[in-house]
């Protein structure tokens, strides 16, 4: 398929090809001059087409059947959340937010999307819901998914008791748990 359009010049025989956008002369085989005019040549695409955008983000999802889950299979970030770039904010969004504002259409940027299903791959707008952090932490505790509050011991073994565990409170507020015993052992001289 080609991308643009040749322009004939004098006394070359391919001057260039068009940006798709704005029709400026590229060089070599580009199809926009700017990552400006892609992401407005595919807002056009999209205000011409408006249900594209969803298919786009359906390409990503397979219904799981006997949860009823729709499993995101496109990038995810480190906790498991799907990333879905959408053209309107043109950066990526955490996908099942976004399945959650185009079923319901309630954006806020204070409200949490939950899972109901506490799956985190899954995009069903069915089995998402709005809450506060608070919120979040409550359904956290009341489902008992805090599993590193339950660990008895480190990695290494040792005992998380009063006096071997050192709380720390990190600059996002999350309270942090380390054995002080592995901090010492760290801190040893080494032999040689």
């Amino acid at each position: 398929m080609a991308t643009g359009f040749q322009i004939p010049s004098p006394g070359f025989p391919l001057a260039g090809i068009v940006c798709e956008f704005c029709g400026d002369v590229l060089p070599g085989n580009k199809r926009f001059c700017s990552r400006d005019c892609y992401f407005r040549a595919y807002d056009s695409h999209l205000s011409h087409n408006p249900s594209a955008e969803y298919d786009r983000f359906l390409n990503y999802v397979i219904p799981e059947p006997m949860s009823g889950c729709w499993l995101w299979i496109g990038s995810v970030d480190g906790y498991g959340y799907g990333q879905f770039t959408c053209s309107t904010r043109k950066r990526s969004m955490k996908a099942h937010r976004w399945s959650y504002f185009r079923e319901h259409g309630i954006k806020s940027s204070e409200l949490m999307v939950l899972h109901t299903c506490d799956n985190p791959p899954c995009v069903n707008p069915h089995h998402l819901f709005l809450g506060t952090r608070n919120d979040n932490v409550q359904d956290n505790l009341r489902k008992n998914r805090n599993h590193w509050k339950n660990q008895a011991t480190c990695i290494r073994g040792h005992q998380f008791n009063t006096e071997n565990t050192r709380l720390q409170i990190r600059s996002d507020g999350k309270i942090w748990r380390s054995c002080k015993e592995c901090r010492r052992l760290r801190h040893l001289p080494t032999a040689g």
